[in-house]
């Protein structure tokens, strides 16, 4: 190496040390960004959801959307199993496989994995309309039914996300629901991620973000009868009158779940449904706002009196977190009769009771008290 690289002209080689030490002081202090841009390094940024419709490159026809650039590991050889079917939708899938690639043209499509599914599931026929995309799923597909986006529905197990066109796909995407925790939509998806697993953001209006392109509408079977949370009953609704079954008595009722599934349960509102003999809906709350985790349990036990005679029913219920309530998943409504009494009993403190904002409980055989 040539000295005068450490040595420039016209410093004395007495101040060779400072001007040494002054160099790596100098080449040791980060840059600052040029223009508002920083350096990159070899791990890629998480793209948003508006960055990532304009980053997927143009499949073959008949492709699916795909995400960005090609990374570390290799995409799984065509045929590869990615996701077994046992292992989403609550063990009751099919197999998610690999296309070889993003956007790949071979058989295992965006919309081959849908249509197989529905198949598998006696649902109806999952097909495409216009250039025989999955962007044009809800056209082609008249037995399913549609919701866009921030209607409100609460999308199920086993749904289809559709996502629209972007100026690098023209074909869109369709991707399948695994489960809805909270404000993360899990799915599962072909021709797109290398684990064959996506996961979306959606909020309390059911507008759903995090695509390769536009979500434009979810589409439901109507056989479908899947649900995110599985929180199953312990112990049935259980109604105990000490002072008999008589107005203005204290009624307890008792019941307990469990959180049978594999990820945790957010429950805002842990209830008591009932329809008093006038048909008002309403519901008894004992806990607000916890987490269930796998495995785990919870008792309610409410009491109230009540007024007037005749028949009332009731039923085991919860709110999720994004405010919707459950009425039927934890099994069906019971009923008991109350009759009127001449002398006054002193009840006990009613629990709180509120109005059902969203309520779908449905007609059951009730089992008798």
């Amino acid at each position: 190496m040539r000295g005068d690289r450490y040595n420039p002209k016209g410093v004395p080689w007495r101040l060779l040390p400072l001007a040494v030490i002054g160099l790596l002081l100098w080449s040791s202090t980060p840059l600052a960004p040029a223009n508002g841009v920083t350096t990159s390094s070899d791990r890629p940024a998480a793209p948003t959801a508006a960055a990532t419709s304009s980053i997927a490159p143009t499949p073959a026809p008949s492709a699916s959307a795909t995400p960005a650039a090609a990374a570390t590991p290799a995409f799984p050889t065509e045929g590869t199993v990615l996701v077994s079917g046992g292992a989403w939708l609550q063990g009751a899938g099919v197999d998610v496989v690999s296309s070889g690639g993003p956007g790949g043209d071979g058989l295992r499509q965006c919309g081959e994995l849908a249509a197989r599914l529905y198949r598998a599931k006696g649902w109806p026929l999952v097909n495409a309309a216009g250039n025989g995309g999955a962007a044009y799923l809800p056209e082609g597909s008249p037995g399913l039914e549609a919701h866009a986006p921030g209607s409100g529905y609460e999308p199920a197990p086993g749904d289809l996300v559709i996502e629209g066109p972007t100026s690098g796909n023209p074909f869109g995407h369709v991707a399948v629901v695994d489960s809805v925790h909270g404000r993360v939509l899990a799915a599962v998806e072909q021709n797109a991620s290398r684990t064959g697993r996506h996961e979306y953001a959606i909020d309390a209006a059911g507008m759903v973000t995090g695509g390769y392109g536009p979500v434009t509408a979810i589409l439901h079977a109507p056989a479908n009868r899947l649900r995110s949370t599985q929180l199953k009953l312990v112990q049935g609704t259980k109604s105990t009158a000490a002072a008999g079954w008589v107005t203005q008595a204290p009624i307890r009722h008792v019941f307990s779940i469990r959180n049978a599934g594999r990820q945790s349960a957010v429950i805002r509102s842990l209830a008591l449904g009932v329809i008093d003999q006038a048909g008002v809906r309403r519901h008894l709350v004992c806990a607000l706002d916890f987490t269930l985790r796998p495995g785990q349990s919870r008792t309610c036990q409410v009491s109230a009196a009540w007024e007037a005679p005749g028949q009332y029913r009731v039923w085991a219920d919860w709110m999720d977190a994004r405010g919707n309530w459950h009425a039927g998943s934890l099994g069906s409504q019971r009923t008991f009769t109350l009759h009127d009494v001449s002398a006054e009993v002193q009840a006990e403190p009613a629990a709180q009771a509120i109005e059902a904002a969203v309520d779908t409980a449905t007609a059951a055989e009730p089992s008798s008290q």
